[in-house]
C-alpha cells in the first residue's frame, strides 16, 4: 500500500523537509535505516494523518491524528468555517485572516479556504509562526514552545503548539 508523507531529517548537520512517497513499510524501514547512518530522522507525517509504520524508539515523531490537529489550531485561529462547495457535510476553513503564504496556495478551493487535511500547519512555518504569535497574546509558559524554535523543527514545534492549544482550553 502506497503512504504519501512529509519527512524532516537532520542530515550533515543541516534540517530538510520532503515529500515522500512509501510503496510499502519494507520501504519506509529502509530509508529510515539509510537516513540514521549519517543523520536522524526527525519527524514523519503521513499525509492522511495516521500513525503507521511506527519505528522503535520513534517516541513523538509521528502525528497521529494529523487532521483533527490542524482543525483545533483552525479553530483556536478564529477560522471562519463554511461548507464545503461539493459536499456540505464536510468543513473547510478561511486562513487568509492570519496565513500568508507567497505564491501559489496549492489547494483545490478558491484561495485560502482549506480542509483540515490541506492545512499546512505541520510543515510550513508562514502557516505555523503566527500560531506561535497567538498564543504569546496569552498569559501562558511557552518554555516548551520555544524549546521546540530552538530545535528549529517544525514537527517539534507543532506538537508543542497543540499541547498548548489543548491546555488552554
Amino acid at each position: 500500500m502506497k503512504r504519501e508523507a512529509i519527512v524532516e531529517v537532520k542530515n550533515y548537520g543541516k534540517y530538510k523537509t520532503w515529500n515522500m512517497e512509501f510503496q510499502n513499510e519494507k520501504h519506509f524501514d529502509r530509508w529510515v535505516d539509510s537516513i540514521s547512518r549519517n543523520g536522524k530522522v526527525i519527524g514523519v507525517v503521513f499525509k492522511d494523518g495516521q500513525k503507521n509504520w511506527p519505528k522503535k524508539n520513534d517516541n513523538d515523531s509521528y502525528i497521529p491524528n494529523l487532521v483533527e490537529k490542524q482543525r483545533t489550531i483552525a479553530t483556536f485561529m478564529g477560522c471562519e468555517s463554511q461548507p464545503d462547495a461539493v459536499d456540505e457535510r464536510v468543513k473547510a476553513y478561511d486562513v487568509r485572516p492570519f496565513v500568508k503564504v507567497i505564491g501559489e496556495w496549492f489547494n483545490e478551493n478558491e484561495k485560502g479556504i482549506f480542509h483540515p487535511e490541506d492545512m499546512a500547519f505541520h510543515k510550513d512555518w508562514n502557516w505555523l509562526m503566527p500560531v506561535i504569535e497567538e498564543l504569546d497574546h496569552y498569559d501562558l509558559e511557552l518554555k516548551e514552545v520555544n524549546d521546540a524554535l530552538a530545535t528549529r523543527s517544525i514537527i517539534d514545534t507543532f506538537n508543542a503548539v497543540i499541547k498548548m492549544i489543548t491546555c488552554k482550553n
